[in-house]
């Protein structure tokens, strides 16, 4: 063999380190050091370091400690040292948190220098990639819909039309990417009432980011952002700004309450990253729009809220608007979602701190869901909850408050117990099919790169997550493809009806007209979905709300009936804004909804939508229930019954989606018997 070959087994030895892969790393650095001659080498001793990583992050510390315990006589001190250090990490004993208020639990460390160094794994695409996709995707699909609608309709001159619409496109996004600023400025002083303060009131909350947003700023020749701050219980932040001389920083009040010194340092150094890395910009220049789309959908909305009689009209000029908005982030969470990673890694770098990171998300989350759970009060006092906020902030924010329900019962729980929450999220299939659906990195994978920062500086993982890959050795991944699978096509029966529908129109003998096929291959397969919900219904099983968060395996179809014992709990919204209900048991709180015809059905019998029976007996009374558990960005359930004392109301979970079956078949053969 050689030497080029071993190099390519350390190269890729470290590469699979860099990516978690530790079975691989360790296989292709021992490979490499079996092969290499020089045992007193830089590479040498690099592989050795590296196996030592690997070891420990797999949950096998007594073979890190044999290697570590050779490394201890190396001639060279930094290397000597760094290998007793090591050797205190993996001798110390664990934590003791034998009940969920235990004091024995201490927080996980930080570097001593602010300023370190540590390698980003390949998990996100470059700032230029992002800009495309965020600038040509919307021109493919304005083109792409003009011209299949022109050639449907037998009108060319359409893609004329569609090629004015790419001009007009283009001439409002050269007009967003010169008012932007001013025209968030505005809007974000008028619905958010911003606050605009000095440093100094910032470094009272924390000292620490007073120092960093002097030094970055200082070392990197750009004036210290605006900063601001909101009224709002919630914990936010988000910056926004064309240029990063004139950018602006924002947080809530949340931010304060929550967080500590030190984590409201990472969220800080977390925007100034987005500032100085430029996506900031990129951000702001494709979000304009989409905010101004929210503008004014608001602006119609309140309009409605101050002349009730006509509600019912500013709901519909209101809603065209409220599409174009969605439509608008739809096309744009790849950029705002990508970004997240380097702006995390740029906070790691700056503060020296990702368990302080990790800590601050967590409680970003759980802080965003308490609240939430309150009603909004006036927003003209000085502490408030303000409707509509992380809805329109979801792009530009901290966080995507749809994803943050798995970790708002974590103050309950053993510190070292949200890693399980998070397996969810880093095994499960359905997770990388829902993540293009979320504005941020699911929290588990984000977190998981911050575990690996974290290993990177030999530093103990926050909340256990290095210890989570002892629980992932005992999973079972062919049961979690077998359900991924089983979910997957029970999901895609009313598609496969479609199919089965147009291949019915490829048959001139059965003489099917193409809506009467495409109607009863969708309702025959949506049928056959309903009729399995409800055979599964049968078979519920006795269980707890945090059981289920734990399991990897469960998917966002529904299959999972439980039952359970608990309270429901209606809580108000904002005006003209549906209430929102939550069950809780002893271990978690999750989103409960009633089935799709009986929220129809209380709407037509209470007139005014948005009201809140609380004197019901199903509201804040302890039963059972049994409801489908959906896994999905946030975890709901569907509501089947609630049992209290002798009493058992039923809600029939599949009427409506049995109903439109049935009603689509029907069509399907008055459209054929009428062809």
């Amino acid at each position: 063999m050689t030497l080029d070959e071993p190099i390519k087994e350390l190269n890729k030895g470290l590469q699979a380190l860099q990516h978690q892969n530790y079975r691989e790393a360790i296989r292709c650095l021992e490979e490499f050091c079996q092969h290499y001659p020089d045992q007193q080498s830089s590479f040498f001793i690099q592989a050795k370091m590296g196996i030592v990583r690997a070891y420990r992050s797999q949950g096998e510390p007594e073979k890190a400690i044999a290697i570590c315990d050779v490394l201890v006589e190396h001639p060279n001190p930094e290397i000597s040292t760094w290998a007793r250090s090591i050797l205190t990490l993996l001798r110390a004993p664990e934590p003791t948190t034998s009940s969920p208020n235990s004091t024995a639990y201490r927080p996980a460390g930080r570097a001593e220098k602010m300023r370190v160094k540590v390698l980003m794994p390949n998990v996100a695409d470059s700032l230029i990639f992002s800009l495309l996709v965020a600038l040509i995707l919307p021109l493919l699909i304005i083109f792409g819909g003009g011209w299949l609608w022109g050639k449907l309709i037998g009108l060319d001159s359409l893609v004329g039309l569609v090629n004015l619409a790419i001009l007009a496109t283009l001439s409002l996004n050269f007009l967003a990417f010169c008012f932007s600023t001013w025209l968030l400025d505005t809007m974000q002083q008028f619905f958010y009432q911003v606050n605009w303060v000095n440093l100094g009131e910032i470094q009272k909350y924390s000292p620490e980011t007073g120092d960093l947003l002097l030094k970055v700023c200082r070392d990197r020749h750009i004036t210290i952002p605006r900063l601001g701050v909101i009224n709002d219980r919630r914990p936010i932040s988000y910056s926004y700004g064309i240029r990063r001389n004139q950018a602006r920083l924002i947080v809530s009040k949340g931010i304060f309450r929550y967080l500590k010194a030190d984590e409201i340092a990472t969220i800080y150094a977390h925007e100034l990253g987005h500032i100085l890395s430029r996506d900031c910009g990129v951000i702001t220049f494709i979000s304009t729009w989409g905010q101004g789309f929210y503008a004014l959908y608001l602006l119609i909305r309140q309009g409605g809220n101050r002349i009730p009689s006509l509600a019912w009209i500013t709901d519909i000029l209101a809603w065209p608007f409220y599409v174009l908005f969605q439509i608008h982030q739809g096309l744009n969470l790849y950029v705002s979602r990508t970004r997240e990673y380097y702006a995390d890694h740029f906070a790691v770098e700056h503060t020296g701190n990702p368990n302080g990171l990790i800590r601050a998300l967590v409680k970003v989350a759980k802080g965003i869901i308490k609240q939430d759970r309150q009603a909004p009060e006036n927003p003209d006092s000085t502490d408030v909850v303000i409707p509509h906020f992380l809805e329109g902030m979801r792009m530009l924010a901290v966080y995507d408050f749809r994803t943050a329900q798995v970790s708002e019962r974590s103050s309950q729980l053993k510190p070292q117990t949200l890693a399980r929450l998070m397996l969810w999220e880093m095994v499960n299939p359905w997770s990388q099919l829902l993540e293009p659906l979320s504005s941020h990195p699911l929290p588990g994978r984000r977190i998981q790169i911050l575990t690996y920062y974290a290993e990177q500086l030999d530093l103990d993982t926050e909340y256990g997550m290095g210890l989570i890959r002892q629980d992932l050795r005992q999973l079972n991944p062919r049961i979690i493809q077998l359900k991924f699978w089983l979910g997957l096509g029970l999901w895609t029966l009313p598609k496969l009806g479609l199919l089965l529908g147009l291949i019915l129109t490829r048959f001139p003998t059965l003489n099917f007209p193409l809506v009467s096929a495409l109607g009863f291959g969708f309702g025959t397969g949506l049928l056959l979905q309903t009729l399995i919900f409800m055979v599964r219904s049968r078979y519920s099983r006795p269980t707890d709300l945090l059981s289920l968060l734990y399991d990897p395996t469960l998917s966002p179809i529904g299959t999972q009936i439980i039952k359970c014992q608990g309270k429901l709990r209606p809580v108000s919204g904002a005006p003209r804004q549906k209430p929102k209900l939550y069950f809780s048991d002893n271990t978690a709180i999750l989103m409960a909804a009633f089935p799709l015809w009986y929220q129809g059905w209380q709407k037509l019998k209470k007139i005014i939508p948005n009201s809140t029976d609380n004197s019901s007996p199903i509201f804040n009374t302890k039963g059972e229930i049994t409801a489908s558990f959906y896994r999905s960005l946030s975890p709901y359930l569907i509501l089947h019954s609630f049992t209290h004392g002798n009493q058992t109301i039923r809600l029939y979970p599949y009427l409506s989606q049995g109903l439109a079956a049935i009603a689509l078949l029907m069509l399907s053969v008055t459209v054929f018997k009428n062809f």
